[in-house]
C-alpha cells in the first residue's frame, strides 16, 4: 500500500470511529434487592458472600466476592405519595423508611451484586407488593463510608471492603427492591398495616377489646384497610392520601428520632386484579409472586439483672407476661418476684417481632369460644395510640413502658435500661446470635423460660444467661455447627422442634416468579449455613438437600412442624386474602410452599392434614381451638 493510500485508510477508519456511539456503560446486576426483617440479615449475608464465592445463582458470577456495611443507613422510599393527585388530596412527599444494609458483589466487569436493608417485616412486604415498588436509595451525601465497629463480625467473613463506584452510582439514583424478608405471612403482615393505619377502638364487629385499631390513622375504621376505590351506594369513592399514610410510629429510646411509616398497600393472593391503594396500578397477582420459606425462628425474652428488680426472674407464663407488656402493671411483683417498677420495652406494630409476639403469646384475636372475642391481652391495651410510647406510666402506677424501633434498638433499650432509666427492663427478639450478642455472656442479662420451656435450651449454659459465640463454640467463635452447640446427638432448638415452645415464626421471603431462582438459591445457601456455621434458626427444608432422614444421613432433618392457616379479617370482618390453605409438604416433613392465609397465631401441628385449617393457638404448646371463623 502506497503511503497515500495509507493515510487514506487511516482517515476512514478516524471518520468511522467517529461516527460510532461510545458504548453506554452497563449498570451493575441487583441479583437480589431486599428489605425486611432482622432475623435473617446475618445469616443471609453470609450466604451471599459464601466463604467469598459468591451465592450461586442462574447467572455466572465471577469470584471472588467482597462485602460493605455502611456506617449510615440506606433508605427504603415508597414512591407512592407523589404520584396522588390532587383530586384525592395529593400530591405527597415520598416517605423513607431507613435500615442498616449489607451489599455483597462479585469481580466481574459488570458486577452483581446482593443487597439486604434490615427494617422490618410489614416494611418490607409493603416494598415489595407496592406498586410501583420501593426504592432503595442512599440519602444525600451519603459517602458509603464502612461502618465501624463492623455490623457483621469480622470473624465470620472478614473486613469489609470499599463499595465500588458503579455500585454507588445505583444507590445514589435507586434501585427497586425485587424482595421482600419477614417473620411472618404477607396476610399477616397486611392485617398488622391495617391495624395500626386506622383509629384506636373496636371495629364493627371487632374483636371487643379496644385495640382492632391502634390509632395511627383518625381517618380510618378501626381496623379497616384502605382500598383505592369503594362503593358507597352506585357512587365510587376514592382513598384520599390522609387515609393512605397516617402517622408514623415514632420511637422512645432517648436522643433516638427513628420512625417507621404505617403506609397502605395490598396483597394479592388470589388471581384477582387488586390496585395498589395509591395509584390504582393492578397489584401482582398470585401467579406473579410466590413465597419462599426458610426456618423457624423463636421469640425470646430478654431482660436486665443489674439494677436488681428482675434479678431473680427465671420464668414467665403468658398471663404474666400480658398484664406487664400490656401496661396493666409493670412491676416485677408480676413475675412473682418482691415489689418493684419496671420497664417493658415493646417494638413497632408493624414488625413482625411484634406481631408473632402478640399472636402467640399475648392477644389470639381470631378465637371466638363463648364470652371471650379475644384471649389474652393486646401489647397494646392500656396506653393504645400514645405515640411516642416513652417512658408511660403503666396502668397500675408502677413502673413504664417505652417503644424501640427495630431490634437492634429493641436490644439497646434492655442494654441501657439501668443507665437510662435505673430500672430494670424486659424486652423481646427474634433469636439470633447476632440479635443477642450486645447482651450475651453477661450476668447483667438473661433470658426467661415462658411457661416452663426453654426456646434455646443450649446445654450448660449459666443461669440462662444469653449464649455468646465464645461460650457456646467450644471457646473458640463461629463459625461453628449446632453439633457443636447443642451437643452431637441434638439438634438445634429442641423445644421449639417439637412445638412445646410456642412463641416462634416461619421466616419467608416474597419475591416475583422471574426472580425466584435468583432468591432459592440465596436462601438455600443460608439454610446451610445455619446448620454448620451460624445456627440462628431451624432451616425450612433438610439439609443437606436429598438426604435420607429415615438412614440418618441429613445433618438436619429441617422443620417438621407447622402453624395451621387460618383466614385473616379486618376490623369489619373483610377476608384479607384468599381463603386459607396449609400449602403442601415433602417427604421429610417439611414444608414446600403453596400456603395461602394468615398463620402467625395458627395452631402447631406436626402432621399436615388436608382441610386441617382455621385452628388458633389459646394457651401454651399446642392448645388449640377451631373456632376461628367469626
Amino acid at each position: 500500500m502506497s503511503r497515500m493510500n495509507a493515510i487514506l485508510a487511516a482517515l476512514v477508519v478516524a471518520a468511522m470511529v467517529a461516527v460510532v456511539p461510545s458504548a453506554k456503560a452497563v449498570a451493575p446486576d441487583g441479583l437480589v434487592v431486599a428489605s425486611g426483617s432482622s432475623a435473617m440479615w446475618q445469616s443471609v449475608a453470609l450466604a451471599a458472600f459464601n466463604h467469598g464465592n459468591c451465592a450461586t445463582a442462574k447467572v455466572k458470577v465471577t469470584p471472588p466476592c467482597k462485602h460493605w456495611t455502611g456506617s449510615t443507613k440506606l433508605n427504603m422510599e415508597d414512591q407512592r405519595p407523589a404520584l396522588v393527585p390532587s383530586s384525592r388530596g395529593g400530591p405527597g412527599t415520598n416517605t423513607t423508611d431507613a435500615g442498616n444494609t449489607w451489599v455483597v458483589w462479585d469481580s466481574a466487569a459488570t458486577p452483581h451484586y446482593w443487597l439486604y436493608v434490615n427494617v422490618d417485616s410489614t416494611i418490607g412486604n409493603r416494598c415489595f407488593f407496592a406498586v410501583p415498588q420501593c426504592l432503595v436509595i442512599a440519602p444525600a451525601g451519603d459517602t458509603y463510608a464502612i461502618s465501624s465497629p463492623a455490623l457483621i463480625s469480622t470473624v465470620l467473613w472478614g473486613p469489609d471492603s470499599a463499595l465500588p463506584t458503579s455500585i454507588k452510582d445505583v444507590l445514589n439514583t435507586g434501585v427497586l427492591v425485587n424482595a421482600g424478608a419477614s417473620d411472618i405471612r404477607a396476610e399477616d403482615a397486611l392485617f398488622a398495616t391495617c391495624r395500626a393505619n386506622s383509629k384506636l377502638g373496636n371495629g364493627d364487629p371487632g374483636f371487643g377489646d379496644g385495640t382492632d385499631g391502634l390509632g395511627y390513622n383518625d381517618n380510618n375504621a378501626s381496623g379497616t384497610c384502605v382500598q383505592y376505590e369503594t362503593k358507597v351506594g352506585t357512587k365510587t369513592v376514592f382513598s384520599t392520601l390522609a387515609e393512605l399514610l397516617g402517622n408514623s410510629v415514632e420511637t422512645g429510646y432517648p436522643g433516638s428520632t427513628s420512625s417507621f411509616h404505617v403506609n397502605a398497600f395490598e396483597v394479592n393472593d388470589s388471581t384477582t386484579a387488586l390496585d395498589d391503594p395509591f395509584t390504582g396500578k393492578a397489584t401482582l397477582t398470585k401467579t406473579a409472586w410466590t413465597t419462599i420459606d426458610v426456618g423457624i425462628d423463636p421469640i425470646v425474652f430478654v431482660f436486665s439483672r443489674s439494677g436488681g428488680q428482675l434479678a431473680g426472674l427465671k420464668n414467665a407464663s403468658n398471663s404474666q407476661l400480658q398484664a406487664v407488656f400490656s401496661g396493666t402493671d409493670c412491676d416485677a411483683s408480676e413475675f412473682g418476684l418482691a415489689a418493684a417498677p419496671i420497664y417493658a420495652y415493646l417494638r413497632e406494630p408493624l414488625s413482625g417481632t411484634y406481631n408473632t409476639t402478640e399472636a402467640t403469646v399475648m392477644r389470639r384475636p381470631t378465637e371466638t369460644v363463648p364470652d371471650h372475642r379475644v384471649i389474652g391481652l393486646s401489647l397494646e391495651a392500656k396506653t393504645a395510640g400514645v405515640n411516642p410510647l416513652k417512658n408511660t406510666p403503666c396502668a397500675s402506677g408502677h413502673g413504664f413502658r417505652s417503644r424501640a424501633i427495630g431490634t437492634g434498638q429493641e436490644v439497646q433499650s434492655v442494654q441501657d435500661s439501668v443507665t437510662n432509666n435505673s430500672l430494670d427492663g424486659i424486652g423481646f427478639t427474634f433469636f439470633s446470635f447476632g440479635n443477642v450478642s450486645p447482651l450475651a455472656a453477661s450476668a447483667h442479662y438473661g433470658y426467661i423460660t415462658l411457661d416452663g420451656v426453654d426456646p434455646i435450651a443450649i446445654p450448660g449454659t449459666l443461669n440462662q444467661e444469653l449464649p455468646g459465640a465464645t461460650t457456646v463454640c467450644e471457646g473458640k467463635g463461629f463459625p461453628c455447627s449446632e453439633a457443636q452447640i447443642w451437643g452431637t446427638s441434638n439438634l438445634s432448638f429442641p423445644n421449639v422442634r417439637t412445638g412445646s415452645y410456642s412463641a416462634w415464626s416461619l421466616l419467608r421471603w416474597v419475591t416475583s416468579v422471574t426472580n425466584e431462582v435468583n432468591v432459592k438459591d440465596l436462601l438455600n445457601a443460608s439454610e446451610e449455613y445455619v446448620v454448620d456455621a451460624t445456627p440462628d434458626y431451624i432451616p425450612a427444608l433438610a439439609q443437606p438437600p436429598g438426604c435420607s432422614v429415615s438412614a440418618h444421613t441429613c445433618r438436619d432433618p429441617g422443620v417438621q412442624i407447622f402453624h395451621t392457616h387460618y383466614q385473616q379479617l379486618d376490623g369489619d370482618g373483610k377476608a384479607l386474602g384468599a381463603a386459607p390453605g396449609n400449602g403442601t409438604f415433602n417427604a421429610y416433613g417439611n414444608p414446600t410452599g403453596g400456603d395461602v392465609g394468615g398463620d402467625m397465631g395458627g395452631c402447631i401441628k406436626s402432621t399436615p392434614l388436608s382441610g386441617d385449617f382455621n385452628f388458633i393457638q389459646i394457651g401454651p404448646g399446642d392448645a388449640c381451638s377451631n373456632a376461628a371463623v367469626r
